[in-house]
């Protein structure tokens, strides 16, 4: 039986806000990702989706039910993964003009 790894990107783009220290680590249970937020980010935000596609272009589905609560120090795991997938991951913000960016 051979090994087999799962790959994940994270999907490159201009964000409005600052998003340091994006990071994904595949773990026993699925893939962990963690982001910083900067202070003005934290401020802007209502919230924010993790959403993920099999390729860069798409098509991307939310992977949280609700939207995660804005804080400095972020993460998600995604424990729905299968064992050789290659997976993109980017992040929704919902910003309190109610505009949503990537």
């Amino acid at each position: 039986m051979g090994f087999r790894t799962t790959v994940v990107f994270i999907h490159p783009g201009a964000v409005p806000v600052t998003i340091e220290e994006f990071a994904a680590l595949l773990t026993r249970s699925g893939v962990l990702l963690t982001w910083r937020l900067s202070a003005e980010a934290e401020r802007d935000l209502i919230g924010v989706h993790v959403e993920r596609a099999e390729a860069a272009e798409g098509p991307f589905a939310e992977r949280t039910a609700m939207p995660l609560e804005p804080d400095i120090s972020m993460s998600f795991e995604d424990s729905d993964v299968v064992q050789g997938h290659a997976y993109w991951y980017r992040l929704m913000l919902l910003q309190r003009s109610g505009t949503p960016a990537v």
